[in-house]
C-alpha cells in the first residue's frame, strides 16, 4: 500500500507542479542510458542526465543530478590505479511531503568493502530544501580512486532521513541501476624498453652514409613511435631504422627510444659514434693530343692523390657549350687512362675537359683544373721528296729523279700534281700526275726528262745550285686547294779533259755548240816560273775564257778574256809553282757560226 500512495501523490505533484508552471521531470529506466568506451577499448553504459537519484526504497522524484565531470572526462572517466581525482556535480533537491522533510544526498561508489557503503561515499547535502523547486547546489570535491584496476560504478544516493548516518545506513545493498557515472581504473603500464641494433660504421667520416638501426619492446602494449637523436646534432630520425650522410665531425652521444600506446616513454637507449674529418685529396688531368681533327680520339690521363682506385667521372665542354660526362676507372696506384672513340669529338673548335673523383669514407673528393684540346677539321698533310738517281750529273746529262709523296694528314689528298721546271728547259713548266694520296699512305712517281744543266762561270770543281725547280702546285681534299712549294736543285759539274803542256803545243780542235761550256787543263811538272796560253778561233765565233790556277791546294781565278770577233785571245804570263801545277781554261761559247773552231797553244 505505501509504494501505491507514493506513487499516488507523484502524480498529483506532477499535475499540481504543472498548473504552477513546474517543468516535467522523470523517473529513469533501468535498462536505458549512455554507451561511451575509454582508451582502453572497454566500454561502459551510465545513466543519460538529467537523473534522479536512487533512495533505499524506490525510486524518488525529489533529487534530480543535473550534470557530473568525473577527471574533466564527462561521466565516464579512464584514471590510473590510485589516482586523486576531482568530480563536479550539479543537483536540484526538493521535499515531497512538507516543507519541514529533512534530505540527505550523497555519492556512493560500487569499490564499497560492503553495504551501507561506510567506506565509500561523499557528503553533498544535508538539510530541508523545502517544497519545488527546492535548492540547487553545485560542488567539486577529490577522492582517491582504487589501486586495483576496474570498472567502477559512482551514483547519487539519499533519502529522507535526520542525520547523514541514518541515510547511508539505509543502502544496505548496492543500486541494481544504471549510474550515474563510471570510473574506469585502467591497468598499471609497464614501460617499454628500447634497443639499438646497430650502428654502422664507426667510426665514421665526415660526409659518409651511417646506417642506424633500432627497435623497442612492450610487455603490456605496442611501440608506436620511435625516436633517435645526437648530443651534437640534436633530432635525427623517427623511423626505426635510417640513414644519414650530414652528421657533424665530433664525438657523438646517440639516444634512442621508443613510446608505447598508452603514451609511455621508454628509457634511453645509447650509443658512442665517433665522426672522423676527412683527409684532403687531388685529381690531375693532362690530354694527349692536345689538337686532333675531327673523327679523331684522344687520351686524357691524370693520378689520384693520395693513390685510390676508384670511378673518376669526365666532364667534357663542347665548343656549342653543350656538355656529356664520360666514366673511367683508377687503378691501385691512382693513375687512370681514358681513350675517347673518335666519333665523340663531332665539332670543330676549342673543347673543355676536367676530371673528378667522389672521394671514399677517409678521403674528400676532388676536381682538377678544367685543361682545352682543340678539335680541327680532317685535312691532308703532304710530305715531299726529291732522290736523284745520283749524287752530281755531268753538264748535259740525262737527270732521273725520284718523286716520293707522302700523306700523313687524317684525309685523302685527291688530284695531286708536281710542277717542275728548269731553265734549260723547253717549255720550261712540266707537270707530273701524281693522282689520288690517301691519308696514311705513299704515292711514288718518277721525272726522267730533265737535263743537266751548268748555267754559270764557276770555278771548275763547283757544283752550282741551280734550276730546276720543282713545285707541288695543286692537291685538292675535303677543305678546298692547299699549294706546298719545294725547292730541289739539280747539282751538275763539267768534264775536264786533261793534257800535257807543252812548247806552244797546239791541241786538237775543240767543236763548240751555242751556250755549251767546256774547260781544258794543262799540267805541267818542269821548273818554270811562267806560262803563256793562247786561243785561236775563227772570226765569226764568239767566245768567254776563265783561266783558274791550282796551286798551294786551292783554286784561283786569274783573269777573263772575251773575244768578240778576234783571232786571239792572249794570257799573259801565269805565275805557276815551281814543281808542279794545273791550269785550267774554262770556255763558255756565246755565239757560234757554224764550222768555226777553236785552237788552244801553251808556249
Amino acid at each position: 500500500m505505501k509504494r501505491v500512495a507514493i506513487s499516488i501523490f507523484i502524480i498529483v505533484i506532477f499535475l499540481f507542479a504543472n498548473s504552477a508552471g513546474l517543468v516535467a521531470f522523470w523517473k529513469f529506466d533501468e535498462g536505458s542510458g549512455t554507451v561511451a568506451s575509454d582508451s582502453s577499448g572497454s566500454t561502459a553504459k551510465v545513466l543519460d542526465l538529467p537523473a534522479e537519484a536512487w533512495y533505499p526504497d524506490g525510486l524518488s522524484p525529489n533529487t534530480i543530478l543535473q550534470n557530473i565531470n568525473v577527471a574533466g572526462q564527462g561521466q565516464i572517466a579512464t584514471v590510473d590505479p590510485g589516482e586523486q581525482i576531482s568530480i563536479s556535480y550539479s543537483i536540484q533537491i526538493f521535499a515531497v511531503f512538507a516543507l519541514g522533510d529533512i534530505r540527505q544526498a550523497f555519492f556512493g561508489y560500487s569499490w564499497a568493502s560492503s553495504w551501507p557503503p561506510w567506506d565509500a561515499y561523499t557528503e553533498i547535502y544535508s538539510g530541508m530544501p523545502g517544497l519545488y523547486p527546492g535548492v540547487t547546489k553545485k560542488g567539486t570535491f577529490n577522492i582517491k580512486v582504487p589501486t586495483t584496476p576496474g570498472e567502477y560504478n559512482v551514483w547519487l544516493l539519499g533519502g529522507v532521513a535526520l542525520t547523514m548516518h541514518d541515510a547511508v545506513a539505509a543502502h544496505t545493498s548496492p543500486p541494481t541501476v544504471l549510474p550515474h557515472a563510471k570510473i574506469i581504473v585502467r591497468r598499471p603500464n609497464k614501460l617499454p624498453t628500447a634497443y639499438i641494433d646497430s650502428v654502422s660504421p664507426n667510426p665514421a667520416y665526415k660526409g659518409q652514409t651511417v646506417w642506424f638501426s633500432g627497435h623497442g619492446t612492450d610487455p603490456d602494449g605496442s611501440i608506436v613511435t620511435y625516436e633517435w637523436r645526437s648530443s651534437i646534432d640534436g633530432f635525427l630520425s623517427s623511423s626505426s631504422s635510417f640513414s644519414t650522410s650530414s652528421l657533424s665531425v665530433g664525438t657523438h652521444t646517440i639516444y634512442f627510444r621508443v613510446k608505447d600506446n598508452a603514451g609511455a616513454w621508454s628509457p634511453e637507449a645509447t650509443i658512442t659514434l665517433k665522426v672522423k674529418p676527412k683527409e684532403p685529396s687531388t685529381i690531375s688531368i693532362s690530354v694527349n693530343p692536345t689538337s686532333v681533327a675531327i673523327g679523331e680520339s684522344i687520351n686524357v690521363s691524370g693520378i689520384i692523390s693520395p693513390a685510390h682506385e676508384s670511378p673518376v667521372e669526365l666532364g667534357f665542354r663542347k665548343p656549342d657549350g653543350s656538355t656529356f660526362v664520360s666514366m673511367t676507372q683508377s687503378d691501385n696506384s691512382g693513375s687512370y687512362r681514358w681513350s675517347g672513340p673518335g666519333d665523340m669529338f663531332d665539332q670543330a673548335g676549342i673543347w673543355y675537359v676536367h676530371a673528378s673523383w667522389p672521394g671514399d669514407e677517409d678521403h674528400e673528393g676532388a676536381q682538377s683544373s678544367t685543361i682545352s684540346f682543340e678539335v680541327v677539321e680532317k685535312q691532308a698533310k703532304l710530305i715531299i721528296t726529291f732522290t736523284p738517281a745520283k749524287l752530281r750529273f755531268r753538264h748535259g746529262e740525262t737527270a732521273e729523279i725520284t718523286v716520293k709523296v707522302t700523306n700523313t694528314g687524317n684525309a685523302d689528298a685527291t688530284e695531286v700534281m708536281i710542277e717542275y721546271e728548269h731553265m734549260g728547259s723547253i717549255p720550261r713548266e712540266r707537270w707530273l700526275s701524281v693522282g689520288s694520296v690517301p691519308a696514311g699512305s705513299t704515292i711514288t712517281r718518277t721525272i726522267s726528262d730533265l737535263t743537266a744543266l751548268y748555267t754559270g762561270s764557276a770555278r771548275p770543281d763547283d757544283t752550282e745550285s741551280g734550276d730546276p725547280v720543282f713545285t707541288v702546285t695543286t692537291y685538292k681534299d675535303p677543305r678546298g686547294e692547299r699549294q706546298i712549294k719545294q725547292t730541289f736543285y739539280i747539282p751538275t759539274y763539267i768534264d775536264v779533259a786533261l793534257g800535257e803542256l807543252g812548247d806552244y803545243q797546239e791541241l786538237n780542235k775543240i767543236p763548240f755548240s751555242p751556250g755549251q761550256v767546256k774547260a781544258i787543263a794543262f799540267r805541267w811538272s818542269r821548273p818554270t816560273t811562267s806560262v803563256r796560253v793562247a786561243l785561236e778561233m775563227s772570226w765569226l765565233s764568239t767566245f768567254t775564257v776563265s783561266a783558274y790556277l791550282y796551286k798551294d791546294y786551292q783554286w784561283s781565278k786569274t783573269n777573263t778574256k772575251w773575244s768578240p770577233f778576234s783571232w786571239w785571245i792572249y794570257y799573259g804570263d801565269i805565275q805557276l809553282p815551281e814543281e808542279w801545277g794545273i791550269i785550267v781554261l774554262v770556255i763558255r761559247c756565246d755565239n757560234w757560226i757554224q764550222g768555226d773552231t777553236i785552237s788552244v797553244r801553251a808556249p
